[in-house]
């Protein structure tokens, strides 16, 4: 849905693209402390825990860019993981695309809009100047395959949000063999029945990230949701850091929302990080020292210490590309698992 799914300023590896200090006295970051925070168990319950959790996300994430004159609306953020609890996310997004990775030295995300780069309703055409020639092609060139390798550079009069491709260069705080575990997870918009809504396009951002940012398939994983159409008029208009309170809108704070938590020293005394798709837990790791690799450790099954949840997978089933449930994935695999794997994602109710 157009300008609905609302989800740097320095482009180098190193920089954090929303600045630390800015965290001091914000209410809501009670929920950061040196033992990761659950909803489940929040004494305030379970539901101010989210609306705190969304508003971290809102504050350290990509955040809102819209109405760029170059109409180059894509945003991204670089947290590094340094000796301070911490957490960020992404969204919520109603059928926008993210695309997430990190390693024991920080997390990038970011917030791809549905429209104009994998679709332009009739309504939207002479906004984004269809009729000069400005297809979805072109929109997805510039705000996706350009944006993840040079972020903003190009057009340098507009806020400038950070690249993913530097990043996972060798020597950069995500290349994948440095350290002792990292992944990429792109979460795009399905149907009821598990199809992905952009198929095509979804196979070219995997191409994107394996043929020329050089991420090997096997640290890449897709993840489908549902998106909620219903609750797409909740973000008509930007609230600042604020998202709108729940008196003015119709979703869970937890709705279409990606999220993650970090402490430099749990109860084990080791470092943890906790990743989450509204309220399921998809990523948990806990680890020593610095994270740099082990010899002969990189692959996700023989981490040391590695607690993971397994995430939906993608495959091809003839014309359909459909999500199913595995221990391995290669990105748009051909091999059809049993039929008793199939699912479909699921709705936490409103």
């Amino acid at each position: 849905m157009p300008k609905r799914c609302p989800a740097c300023q320095q482009n180098t590896p190193e920089a954090p693209s929303k600045k630390l200090e800015a965290r001091q006295g914000f209410w809501d970051e009670v929920i950061l402390k040196e033992t990761i925070t659950e909803p489940e168990t929040w004494e305030e319950g379970e539901y101010d825990w989210w609306e705190k959790m969304r508003r971290v996300a809102k504050t350290y994430g990509p955040g809102l860019h819209i109405d760029s004159k170059y109409r180059m609306d894509s945003s991204s953020s670089w947290t590094p993981l340094s000796n301070a609890p911490h957490g960020g996310g992404a969204g919520p997004v109603w059928g926008c695309a993210i695309v997430v990775a990190f390693s024991p030295r920080g997390v990038y995300a970011n917030h791809l809009w549905e429209i104009p780069n994998f679709s332009i309703p009739p309504e939207e055409e002479e906004y984004f100047n269809v009729h000069g020639g400005y297809s979805e092609d072109y929109y997805f060139k510039q705000n996706i395959e350009m944006f993840l390798q040079q972020g903003s550079v190009a057009f340098p009069f507009q806020e400038q949000y950070p690249a993913l491709a530097p990043m996972v260069d060798a020597g950069g705080p995500l290349h994948p063999k440095d350290f002792r575990f990292f992944r990429t997870i792109v979460f795009v918009p399905t149907h009821d029945n598990g199809e992905m809504f952009y198929k095509r396009d979804n196979r070219r951002i995997i191409n994107l990230l394996s043929d020329n940012i050089n991420i090997d398939k096997k640290y890449i994983t897709i993840y489908g949701y549902r998106p909620r159409f219903d609750l797409g008029k909740d973000f008509d208009y930007d609230f600042g850091r604020a998202t709108p309170p729940p008196r003015i809108r119709a979703s869970n704070p937890w709705d279409g929302l990606f999220s993650w938590l970090y402490t430099p020293k749990g109860p084990s005394g080791q470092r943890e990080l906790v990743v989450r798709y509204e309220k399921n837990i998809i990523h948990r790791e806990a680890w020593c020292g610095d994270g740099r690799a082990i010899p002969d450790a990189l692959h996700p099954t023989s981490i040391s210490g590695r607690t993971q949840t397994t995430l939906p997978l993608l495959y091809s089933s003839g014309k359909k590309m459909l999500l199913a449930e595995g221990s391995s994935y290669a990105a748009l695999a051909t091999q059809k698992p049993s039929a008793a794997t199939i699912v479909r994602p699921r709705l936490h109710p409103s």
